[in-house]
Parts: structure tokens; C-alpha cells; sequence
């Protein structure tokens, strides 16, 4: 049994051997340490991406932000904009109010105007009804017209 347990150690020291010379490219190295360099290798190399990822997203996040802070300027300027052009329409509203009474007191005038003027053709009529007797009396009297009269 002795033997065997020597052949095994003969054969472990055998196989490093042919492992650092041949296996890793380095010579030696055993392949659990070179396998240990890679992976630290690959972890320096995922660490790099990793952090320009997080550098790339972190600008990125930054121009995000910058743009959403414009866009909410740009729609504060433009409620802003809205918000005058309520009170330019809230002032015109007013002004055509204004324009509705003014109308409304010319249409009363004009009214009045009308009353006056039906007061006048009354007063015409009442005029012609008495010039009209007035003629007929002076007819009846035997006055003449001055036309119809010889000099």
C-alpha cells in the first residue's frame, strides 16, 4: 500500500510539472493559479465596463435631467404665455362689453330719436289738418291763391 500512496505522490509531482510547463502558458504556474489570473483578469476587465457603463450612464442621466429641466422651462414660458393670452382675451371680453352697452345706449337714443320724430309727423299732421281748414275757410271766404290772382 506504501507503494501505490508512492506512485500517487510521484505521479501528482509529475502531472505539476507537465502542467506549468505545457497547460498554462506561463511557466511555473499551476493551472489553478493561472486560472485565478484570468479571473481576475476578466474581473479587472468587467470592473472597467462596469464603471465606464456607470460613467456613460451617469452623463447620460445628466443630459436626461438638463432636458427634462428645459422642457419644464418651455412649458412654464408657454402657461405663461397662455396665462396672457387669457388676459388679453379677458380685456377684450371687457371691451366688447363695453362696445354691448355703448350699442345699447345708441339703440335707446335712436329711440328717442324715433319718438321725436313720430311727436313731429304728428305735429306735421295736426299742421296740415289746420292749414287744411284754415284753406278751407279762406275758400269759403273767397280768397285766392296769389298765383291765380291778375295784377
Amino acid at each position: 500500500m506504501f507503494g501505490l500512496q508512492a506512485q500517487v505522490n510521484d505521479h501528482e509531482v509529475r502531472l505539476t510539472a507537465l502542467e506549468s510547463r505545457t497547460v498554462s502558458g506561463v511557466p511555473d504556474t499551476t493551472i489553478a493559479v493561472r486560472f485565478t489570473t484570468l479571473h481576475e483578469r476578466v474581473d479587472a476587465v468587467a470592473n472597467n465596463l462596469l464603471d465606464k457603463i456607470d460613467a456613460r450612464f451617469n452623463q447620460l442621466s445628466a443630459q436626461t435631467d438638463a432636458r427634462f429641466e428645459q422642457v419644464d422651462q418651455r412649458f412654464e414660458q408657454i402657461d405663461q404665455r397662455f396665462e396672457q393670452v387669457d388676459q388679453r382675451f379677458t380685456q377684450i371680453d371687457q371691451r366688447f362689453e363695453q362696445v354691448d352697452q355703448r350699442f345699447t345706449q345708441i339703440d335707446q337714443r335712436f329711440e328717442q330719436v324715433d319718438q321725436r320724430f313720430e311727436q313731429v309727423d304728428q305735429r306735421f299732421t295736426q299742421v296740415d289738418g289746420q292749414l287744411g281748414e284754415i284753406k278751407s275757410m279762406l275758400l269759403s271766404l273767397g280768397a285766392t291763391a296769389p298765383a291765380d290772382r291778375v295784377n
